[in-house]
């Protein structure tokens, strides 16, 4: 595993932890975007554009 991969993935992992700490649960999207991210698919910024459009959108049940 690469230096880059490797630190994109303990990041992602301690996010994850971070979520699941404060009573989350980190989302199905949001962990697939995260994957994107470690495997260099996508850039920091667009993972972070992306996963803040996720949690913003209301759910299916409040509209």
């Amino acid at each position: 595993m690469s230096g880059d991969r490797e630190g994109r993935l303990k990041a992602a992992r301690n996010a994850i932890a971070i979520t699941a700490m404060e009573g989350g649960a980190a989302s199905e999207r949001v962990q697939e975007i995260l994957q994107w991210w470690i495997d260099g698919v996508i850039t920091s910024g667009e993972a972070r554009t992306m996963m803040m459009e996720h949690v913003t959108k209301p759910s299916r049940k409040e509209t």
